[in-house]
């Protein structure tokens, strides 16, 4: 797959670039956040080493291919001039409902990666293995991770302008394609944002939340 880092390959390149970290990120996070909010079965998932800890990795070759694929299209999207972004990994349900929705917003990425920066990834890590539990899932329940530019430093998260990752979700053939994370976020009285970690550095500034269900 495309990160070593969840292949369990901690030999990392000394001179690592920060998109590239930031994409190593991605893929333990998304890896993460599948399994600790149960969109998968737990058994489908192995202990990897990532950012000097233990994460769970899917072992699912067509679940692993399109979290590859997705990965590969957002590292495409950061090499662009202006890195202010957010991706988003999305719980929907059977209904094609948003159901819960892990966000990594991106302020600044410039130049190379300093491995001081590793605790802070995984303190968000860690953290998401600390929320409580979500709403129980439907068998028919899947994801999509989608992504977005934007302008100003200020987070914009009321502000749906999703582009998905158009790639068909693994396991379910009757997930929608057009416009599917177009006006994503329900309304603030349904949601509650939780912060997971943040990395607040001059050429990198990233800040790791979860919007869940309120109850």
């Amino acid at each position: 797959m495309l990160r070593s880092s969840v292949s369990g390959n901690s030999n990392r390149p000394v001179e690592i670039t920060k998109t590239d970290a930031i994409c190593d990120f991605l893929e333990v996070y998304i890896h993460s956040v599948l399994y600790y909010r149960s969109a998968y079965p737990k058994t489908l998932f192995e202990d990897r080493s990532a950012f000097g800890i233990l994460v769970k990795s899917s072992r699912h070759p067509e679940l692993n291919q399109y979290i590859f694929d997705a990965v590969s299209a957002v590292k495409t999207q950061l090499a662009k001039d202006d890195a202010a972004c957010d991706v988003m990994i999305e719980i929907i349900d059977g209904q094609s409902q948003p159901v819960e929705s892990f966000v990594l917003e991106i302020f600044a990425l410039q130049g190379f990666y300093e491995s001081r920066h590793d605790i802070d990834f995984r303190g968000a890590l860690t953290r998401i293995s600390t929320l409580e539990p979500g709403p129980k899932l439907s068998e028919d329940s899947s994801f999509q991770v989608c992504f977005r530019r934007r302008s100003g430093d200020a987070p914009t998260l009321e502000k749906n302008l999703w582009i998905p990752r158009l790639a068909q979700a693994p396991f379910d053939s009757k997930t929608k394609q057009d416009d599917f994370c177009a006006e994503r976020l329900p309304a603030a009285e349904t949601r509650r944002l939780v912060p997971l970690g943040a990395v607040d550095d001059q050429e990198l500034k990233v800040q790791v939340m979860a919007l869940l269900q309120r109850y």
